[in-house]
Protein backbone atom coordinates (compact mmCIF):
# COMPACT_ATOMS: atom_id res chain seq x y z
CA UNK A 1 0.00 0.00 0.00
CA UNK A 2 1.59 3.53 -1.30
CA UNK A 3 1.14 6.76 0.20
CA UNK A 4 -0.24 9.83 -1.26
CA UNK A 5 2.22 10.51 -3.81
CA UNK A 6 3.22 14.09 -5.91
CA UNK A 7 4.85 13.11 -9.08
CA UNK A 8 6.14 16.68 -8.69
CA UNK A 9 7.71 17.09 -5.87
CA UNK A 10 9.15 13.38 -6.42
CA UNK A 11 8.36 12.09 -2.76
CA UNK A 12 4.89 11.07 -0.45
CA UNK A 13 3.08 13.99 0.97
CA UNK A 14 3.10 12.15 4.33
CA UNK A 15 6.93 12.26 3.92
CA UNK A 16 7.25 13.64 7.57
CA UNK A 17 4.74 11.21 9.09
CA UNK A 18 6.07 8.37 11.06
CA UNK A 19 4.13 5.14 10.75
CA UNK A 20 3.05 2.62 12.81
CA UNK A 21 1.08 -0.58 12.79
CA UNK A 22 -1.39 -1.98 15.29
CA UNK A 23 -1.35 -5.52 15.94
CA UNK A 24 -4.15 -7.64 17.11
CA UNK A 25 -4.14 -8.28 20.69
CA UNK A 26 -0.86 -5.75 21.33
CA UNK A 27 -1.22 -2.42 23.31
CA UNK A 28 1.75 -1.24 21.71
CA UNK A 29 1.43 0.00 18.39
CA UNK A 30 4.78 -1.33 16.51
CA UNK A 31 6.95 1.30 14.36
CA UNK A 32 7.21 0.72 10.80
CA UNK A 33 10.70 1.19 9.94
CA UNK A 34 11.66 3.56 7.12
CA UNK A 35 14.51 4.57 4.35
CA UNK A 36 13.66 7.91 4.60
CA UNK A 37 16.13 10.57 6.82
CA UNK A 38 13.73 12.97 7.94
CA UNK A 39 12.58 14.80 11.10
CA UNK A 40 10.33 13.10 13.15
CA UNK A 41 10.60 9.34 11.09
CA UNK A 42 12.31 6.59 12.82
CA UNK A 43 14.87 4.68 11.08
CA UNK A 44 16.73 1.69 11.70
CA UNK A 45 17.50 2.17 15.24
CA UNK A 46 15.29 1.50 17.31
CA UNK A 47 14.71 2.50 21.60
CA UNK A 48 14.49 -0.14 24.26
CA UNK A 49 10.98 -2.38 24.05
CA UNK A 50 10.09 -1.15 20.55
CA UNK A 51 8.91 -3.07 17.82
CA UNK A 52 9.30 -3.06 14.18
CA UNK A 53 5.88 -4.25 11.84
CA UNK A 54 8.06 -6.76 10.08
CA UNK A 55 11.59 -6.90 8.14
CA UNK A 56 12.97 -3.84 5.93
CA UNK A 57 14.36 -6.33 3.47
CA UNK A 58 12.25 -7.23 0.57
CA UNK A 59 14.03 -10.73 -0.01
CA UNK A 60 13.14 -11.27 3.67
CA UNK A 61 11.47 -14.79 3.78
CA UNK A 62 7.52 -15.74 5.04
CA UNK A 63 6.27 -12.17 3.66
CA UNK A 64 7.06 -10.59 6.78
CA UNK A 65 8.06 -7.20 4.88
CA UNK A 66 6.81 -4.11 6.54
CA UNK A 67 8.79 -0.76 5.31
CA UNK A 68 8.06 2.69 4.36
CA UNK A 69 10.13 3.78 1.38
CA UNK A 70 10.24 7.66 -0.15
CA UNK A 71 7.51 6.57 -2.80
CA UNK A 72 4.97 4.95 0.13
CA UNK A 73 4.60 1.93 2.41
CA UNK A 74 5.28 -1.69 1.45
CA UNK A 75 3.34 -4.68 2.97
CA UNK A 76 3.81 -8.07 2.61
CA UNK A 77 0.02 -10.28 2.91
CA UNK A 78 1.77 -12.37 5.33
CA UNK A 79 2.35 -8.91 7.53
CA UNK A 80 -0.96 -7.74 6.82
CA UNK A 81 -2.61 -11.47 7.96
CA UNK A 82 -0.49 -11.46 10.91
CA UNK A 83 -1.50 -7.74 12.12
CA UNK A 84 -5.14 -9.14 11.53
CA UNK A 85 -4.65 -12.50 13.33
CA UNK A 86 -5.95 -14.02 10.25
CA UNK A 87 -4.92 -17.67 9.70
CA UNK A 88 -5.24 -19.22 6.35
CA UNK A 89 -7.45 -22.26 7.00
CA UNK A 90 -8.73 -24.36 4.55
CA UNK A 91 -12.34 -22.75 4.94
CA UNK A 92 -10.62 -19.43 4.39
CA UNK A 93 -8.94 -20.61 1.16
CA UNK A 94 -12.11 -22.11 -0.19
CA UNK A 95 -14.23 -18.89 0.09
CA UNK A 96 -11.67 -16.21 0.65
CA UNK A 97 -11.73 -13.43 2.68
CA UNK A 98 -11.99 -9.60 3.40
CA UNK A 99 -9.22 -7.42 5.15
CA UNK A 100 -10.17 -3.73 6.02
CA UNK A 101 -6.94 -1.62 6.43
CA UNK A 102 -8.15 1.46 9.10
CA UNK A 103 -5.64 4.13 8.26
CA UNK A 104 -5.65 7.11 11.11
CA UNK A 105 -3.90 10.11 10.14
CA UNK A 106 -3.33 13.10 13.27
CA UNK A 107 -0.76 15.62 13.71
CA UNK A 108 -1.96 16.62 16.67
CA UNK A 109 -2.38 13.47 19.45
CA UNK A 110 1.01 13.96 20.86
CA UNK A 111 1.62 18.26 20.63
CA UNK A 112 1.87 18.70 24.59
CA UNK A 113 4.46 16.05 24.17
CA UNK A 114 8.29 17.48 24.45
CA UNK A 115 8.69 19.24 22.05
CA UNK A 116 5.69 20.47 22.10
CA UNK A 117 4.51 21.22 18.62
CA UNK A 118 2.47 19.35 15.67
CA UNK A 119 4.17 15.57 14.99
CA UNK A 120 2.36 13.76 12.32
CA UNK A 121 2.00 10.20 12.29
CA UNK A 122 -0.34 7.53 11.17
CA UNK A 123 -1.36 4.39 12.21
CA UNK A 124 -2.17 1.17 10.04
CA UNK A 125 -4.79 -1.20 12.02
CA UNK A 126 -5.21 -4.33 9.43
CA UNK A 127 -8.74 -6.16 10.72
CA UNK A 128 -10.72 -9.04 9.15
CA UNK A 129 -13.95 -7.34 7.93
CA UNK A 130 -17.20 -8.66 9.01
CA UNK A 131 -20.28 -7.51 7.99
CA UNK A 132 -22.99 -9.96 10.03
CA UNK A 133 -24.40 -10.13 13.89
CA UNK A 134 -22.57 -13.80 13.96
CA UNK A 135 -18.78 -12.17 13.48
CA UNK A 136 -18.77 -14.24 9.88
CA UNK A 137 -16.18 -12.62 7.57
CA UNK A 138 -17.81 -12.17 3.99
CA UNK A 139 -16.45 -14.56 1.38
CA UNK A 140 -14.26 -12.89 -1.12
CA UNK A 141 -14.54 -15.19 -4.39
CA UNK A 142 -16.63 -15.45 -8.28
CA UNK A 143 -17.09 -17.27 -10.92
CA UNK A 144 -16.33 -17.22 -14.09
CA UNK A 145 -16.21 -19.45 -17.85
CA UNK A 146 -13.47 -20.87 -19.05
CA UNK A 147 -12.86 -22.50 -22.35
CA UNK A 148 -10.41 -24.63 -23.71
CA UNK A 149 -8.52 -22.65 -26.18
CA UNK A 150 -6.58 -26.20 -27.16
CA UNK A 151 -9.80 -28.25 -27.28
CA UNK A 152 -12.33 -28.90 -30.45
CA UNK A 153 -15.06 -28.95 -27.45
CA UNK A 154 -16.35 -26.01 -27.25
CA UNK A 155 -18.15 -26.55 -23.78
CA UNK A 156 -17.14 -24.34 -20.89
CA UNK A 157 -16.22 -24.93 -17.32
CA UNK A 158 -17.13 -22.93 -14.36
CA UNK A 159 -13.72 -21.85 -12.42
CA UNK A 160 -14.25 -20.47 -8.88
CA UNK A 161 -11.72 -17.43 -8.45
CA UNK A 162 -10.68 -17.45 -4.89
CA UNK A 163 -8.33 -14.31 -2.89
CA UNK A 164 -8.10 -12.08 -0.41
CA UNK A 165 -9.22 -8.51 -0.73
CA UNK A 166 -7.64 -5.51 0.70
CA UNK A 167 -9.87 -2.56 1.13
CA UNK A 168 -8.78 0.77 2.84
CA UNK A 169 -10.82 2.75 5.13
CA UNK A 170 -9.00 6.76 6.12
CA UNK A 171 -9.58 9.09 9.08
CA UNK A 172 -7.88 12.35 9.74
CA UNK A 173 -7.34 14.19 12.20
CA UNK A 174 -5.28 17.19 11.52
CA UNK A 175 -4.44 20.73 13.42
CA UNK A 176 -3.04 23.93 12.30
CA UNK A 177 -2.14 27.15 14.07
CA UNK A 178 -5.02 29.69 12.87
CA UNK A 179 -4.15 33.34 14.34
CA UNK A 180 -7.77 35.09 13.73
CA UNK A 181 -9.54 32.11 15.42
CA UNK A 182 -7.26 32.30 18.17
CA UNK A 183 -8.23 36.27 18.41
CA UNK A 184 -12.04 35.39 17.95
CA UNK A 185 -11.76 32.98 21.07
CA UNK A 186 -9.98 35.51 22.84
CA UNK A 187 -12.35 38.25 22.17
CA UNK A 188 -15.26 36.27 23.03
CA UNK A 189 -13.55 35.12 26.54
CA UNK A 190 -12.93 38.20 27.50
CA UNK A 191 -16.81 39.30 26.91
CA UNK A 192 -17.58 36.48 28.72
CA UNK A 193 -15.76 37.10 31.34
CA UNK A 194 -17.22 40.63 31.77
CA UNK A 195 -20.73 40.14 31.32
CA UNK A 196 -19.52 37.91 34.53
CA UNK A 197 -18.19 40.73 36.31
CA UNK A 198 -20.67 43.17 36.32
CA UNK A 199 -23.02 40.41 37.12
CA UNK A 200 -21.70 39.39 40.71
CA UNK A 201 -20.80 43.45 41.54
CA UNK A 202 -23.99 44.66 40.57
CA UNK A 203 -26.41 41.91 41.20
CA UNK A 204 -25.10 39.03 43.80
CA UNK A 205 -23.40 41.87 46.23
CA UNK A 206 -26.07 43.20 46.78
CA UNK A 207 -28.60 40.17 46.74
CA UNK A 208 -25.42 38.67 49.82
CA UNK A 209 -26.63 41.94 51.47
CA UNK A 210 -29.59 40.32 52.35
CA UNK A 211 -28.97 37.66 54.39
CA UNK A 212 -27.64 38.04 57.87
CA UNK A 213 -24.63 35.29 57.04
CA UNK A 214 -23.53 37.13 53.82
CA UNK A 215 -23.19 41.11 54.36
CA UNK A 216 -19.57 40.53 55.37
CA UNK A 217 -18.91 39.84 51.28
CA UNK A 218 -20.76 43.17 50.14
CA UNK A 219 -18.69 44.63 52.77
CA UNK A 220 -15.32 43.48 51.50
CA UNK A 221 -16.52 43.70 47.92
CA UNK A 222 -16.83 48.08 49.09
CA UNK A 223 -13.72 47.94 50.60
CA UNK A 224 -11.63 46.13 47.55
CA UNK A 225 -13.07 49.48 45.43
CA UNK A 226 -10.77 51.34 47.68
CA UNK A 227 -6.51 51.28 47.16
CA UNK A 228 -6.69 52.51 50.89
CA UNK A 229 -9.14 50.69 53.30
CA UNK A 230 -11.79 53.40 54.71
CA UNK A 231 -11.70 54.44 58.54
CA UNK A 232 -13.09 52.12 60.64
CA UNK A 233 -16.35 54.21 62.02
CA UNK A 234 -17.36 54.33 58.46
CA UNK A 235 -17.12 50.32 58.43
CA UNK A 236 -20.65 49.55 59.80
Amino acid sequence: MARAHDPLRGDSLSLQAQGYMRFEGEDQLRIIPTTVVAPGRVGQTLLEGQQTCGSSDPSFPEGSVCISAKLGDYYSVGTLLKAANVTLTERLRMIGTLITLDIYMTNIDDFWKWPIGFKPKYIVTPRLAKYSDTGVPPPEYFDRMVFDVNSTNTASRTQRVVGIRFTTQVTTHMGTIDIIGALSHLAIVSVVFGIAKAFITNFLTLVYQQFESLKHIHTLREVSQYQESVAEEHIK
